[in-house]
């Protein structure tokens, strides 16, 4: 019986460092099977397409423009748990411009230059070398042009559309600022619209434009009655200036071409209107082929537009 306590306690002084700490030692060994089967994972190849090309050393003063395609392919191979988990952002295909010059250019894509995680390397890549140009940027003031669209509401006209500012700065590729004559607004509704409002609205910037400064600009748009043309005849020409003696008794008559809302044109008449002539515009033979100033009470000045309609001949 003493034999076997002995025997018993011999085996536990044996095995004690091996049950000791068993649920750590048990988790180590689990790890070391899983880095084991992963190490031993069979390699296997991939192609990953759209993969963009990032332009290094760009020359100050210069932008790229007309790029073949600024995508490639490449043909990856390394272990197949990798490759099936990688991402677009883990890979970086640098192309270097510090030593190109203005105008036409190729860009070769050299394989040693790309940027992977270990344990993967790139087989070939697609294509091989990109066309592009390099131009000058270049900056310049642009007008703006406003773009409505939309009916207003009967007896209505739009009168015009106000800018501020009128012009903005851009900045681009050299032949696309040369070549850009007028940049629009972003299209105004006036649906619906039935008196002047002002709104902000962005300008429309194709690419690879780029506005230097704030986007936006502040549109008036005036809006007002519906304006119609009316010829009043019968406006007495006057002698601005003449002497009493020089005032012929019965003036000359002419015709006046009115321009402006349809009701201020339609409730004026011509006894409200005058012609004035300056006499010492006159000609030595008493005649003065001159376009007169037309004359409107004070109340249409601002909202009528005036001008002679029939050419004058004042005699002395």
């Amino acid at each position: 019986m003493t034999g076997e306590r002995h025997l018993l306690r011999r085996l536990a002084e044996l095995f004690h460092p091996v049950l000791e700490n068993r649920w750590l030692k048990l988790l180590s060994l689990i790890l070391a099977i899983l880095l084991f089967y992963f190490s031993k994972q069979p390699g296997s190849s991939i192609r990953v397409s759209g993969v963009p090309v990032e332009f290094i050393g760009v020359p100050v003063g210069m932008e790229i423009v007309n790029i073949d395609s600024p995508m490639v392919s490449l043909q990856l191979k390394g272990p197949r748990n990798l490759l099936t988990s990688l991402s677009s952002n883990e890979i970086t295909v640098p192309v270097d411009l510090s030593n190109k010059e203005q105008g036409e250019r190729v860009a070769h894509l050299q394989i040693r230059d790309i940027r992977l995680p270990d344990r993967i390397e790139v087989l070939n890549i697609t294509p091989t070398a990109l066309r592009l140009r390099l131009e000058r940027t270049l900056s310049a003031w642009i007008g703006i042009r406003p773009r409505t669209e939309g009916l207003l509401p009967n007896g209505l006209e739009l009168y015009d559309v106000l800018m501020n500012p009128d012009k903005i700065l851009i900045e681009g590729p050299e032949r696309e600022v040369r070549g850009t004559e007028s940049l629009s607004t972003e299209t105004v509704n006036l649906n619906g619209r039935a008196a002047s409002f002002s709104l902000l609205v962005d300008v429309e910037v194709p690419a690879p434009l780029r506005i230097k400064g704030s986007e936006q600009i502040t549109l008036t748009i005036r809006i007002g009655e519906e304006r119609v043309r009316r010829i009043i005849s019968g406006v007495p020409l006057l002698l601005r200036g003449a002497k009493e003696t020089e005032r012929p008794a019965r003036p000359q008559r002419v015709a006046v071409e009115l321009w402006g809302p349809k009701s201020l044109v339609g409730e004026i008449e011509a006894s409200e209107i005058s012609a004035l002539v300056d006499v010492a515009e006159r000609d030595q033979g008493g005649l003065a082929p001159t376009r007169p100033e037309i004359v409107l009470p004070e109340r249409y000045r601002d909202h009528i537009a005036a001008r002679l309609a029939t050419a004058p001949l004042v005699r002395k």
